[in-house]
């Protein structure tokens, strides 16, 4: 499971510049150094209807079907197994810009955090997924979720789960609609 991660310094965002991304009209005033990005927070994501452009969005995938838009609070996470068959979860494909993530390990009645991070904090992407709830009053919240896997041999002592952290080769063919991702070493 994926419940915090970071994005800590804005422009680690840039070096996706380089990869021909540019920034929509809101997110470049509402990204700034993150070091404890939280579920209901509102951070930048990549859409795959508008694969070179970093967006905005609320962390916790509100399904178009809900009732509220506080239903996504609980949906922060989605599994690699298991996002193709469940509904909730037949979505739209995103990235999700970061440069380290948290998993906590149980110890005794304790939980202590560990921080991953990817060679010298570099910037990668996690596999998401986003939807947009339309409200009775026609605003819209767009939102997205985390897909989660099996850890890599450095996380699995801390925890059982980890985001789905994408190579920047395999950024474009998970905007696709096959999810086709295979988490990094």
């Amino acid at each position: 499971m994926c419940g915090r991660y970071t994005l800590t310094k804005k422009e680690k965002l840039a070096e996706l510049f380089r990869e021909g991304f540019v920034f929509d009209e809101f997110s470049e005033t509402r990204i700034r150094p993150r070091f404890n990005i939280s579920p209901t927070q509102v951070c930048p994501i990549i859409l795959d209807s508008s694969p070179q452009t970093v967006s905005v969005a609320k962390w916790g995938l509100v399904p178009s079907w809900g009732r509220t838009g506080k239903a996504g609070a609980s949906m922060i996470n989605a599994r690699a197994e298991t996002v193709a068959s469940k509904p909730a979860f037949r979505k739209q494909r995103c990235l999700v810009p970061a440069d380290g993530f948290y998993e906590w390990q149980k110890t005794g009645i304790a939980k202590v955090p560990h921080r991953f991070v990817v060679g010298d904090e570099q910037l990668f992407t996690f596999a998401g997924l986003w939807e947009t709830w339309r409200n009775p009053d026609g605003t819209e919240l767009v939102t997205y979720t985390i897909i989660t896997t099996t850890p890599n041999a450095r996380v699995a002592p801390v925890h059982d789960r980890m985001p789905v952290i994408l190579r920047a080769e395999n950024r474009t063919g998970c905007l696709t609609p096959v999810l086709l991702c295979h988490p990094a070493s």
